[in-house]
């Protein structure tokens, strides 16, 4: 999977586990080019400064600073090309229903399976709309 200028898509990953970051970016890193945070603030920063290189954010709803949702409401002002995905460590329909209305394009629930989750990436980005 590629850009239009023949480089990695790039992935920001934000959640304050260093182990689910470190995790997601071993599986991740041969399709993407890997962005991580560990707060809030971290990553929006991040998005800001790298916006022309990310193309998709996987957001933690529960994060120490602010919360997973005002995350995805403050990137799709920055960044509203950028899909973004949220992911608990459980069901959550109300936060889920709310991230959608705000954008998000689906929601995981941790852990999970990387490889179905890798072709689910790709098919975000590949949809229509999308300007990777």
């Amino acid at each position: 999977m590629t850009t239009h200028q023949g480089q990695r898509p790039g992935i920001l990953i934000i959640d304050d586990r260093q182990h689910v970051l470190e995790a997601y970016t071993q599986g991740l890193e041969e399709d993407f080019e890997v962005y991580v945070a560990t707060t809030g603030q971290a990553g929006l920063a991040l998005l800001q400064q790298e916006q022309t290189a990310i193309h998709l954010m996987l957001v933690d709803f529960h994060l120490p600073d602010i919360p997973g949702l005002e995350v995805l409401r403050q990137a799709k002002i920055l960044a509203p090309r950028v899909v973004v995905v949220t992911f608990s460590g459980l069901p959550e329909s109300s936060l889920e229903s709310e991230a959608r209305q705000l954008g998000a394009a689906l929601h995981l629930v941790k852990p999970f399976d990387l490889e179905p989750t890798l072709a689910l990436l790709q098919q975000l980005l590949a949809s229509p709309g999308s300007e990777t």
